[in-house]
């Protein structure tokens, strides 16, 4: 479900560091709180829909990667607690990388 809804984020909004309203008419521009509220609210509604005890929340963290730390700092993702696990999903980065 968290894989789907981060598509379907990545499918509703168009990557940008300046905001446009949000579904008023086509894809809206957003940055990267925008995706993980939008995403985080998606699969809650999912998991709520097929009666998954699931919660998934927009969180703050930073990147490291390829050395680089931190390669982004203040970075909005989205943190998904089931079943005693935790994960982490980026729709943001999803969204620019496909």
């Amino acid at each position: 479900i968290a894989e789907s809804c981060s598509e379907l984020t990545g499918d509703l909004l168009q990557f940008s560091f300046d905001q446009t309203p949000l579904f008023q008419g086509g894809v809206s521009q957003a940055h990267c709180v925008t995706y993980a509220k939008v995403c985080a609210e998606l699969c809650n509604i999912a998991y709520k829909q097929y009666g998954i005890q699931a919660h998934a929340r927009p969180v703050v963290g930073e990147y490291s990667m390829l050395g680089i730390d931190p390669l982004f700092k203040d970075h909005d993702v989205v943190e998904v607690q089931y079943g005693g696990k935790t994960i982490y999903i980026d729709p943001s980065l999803d969204d620019i990388l496909d």
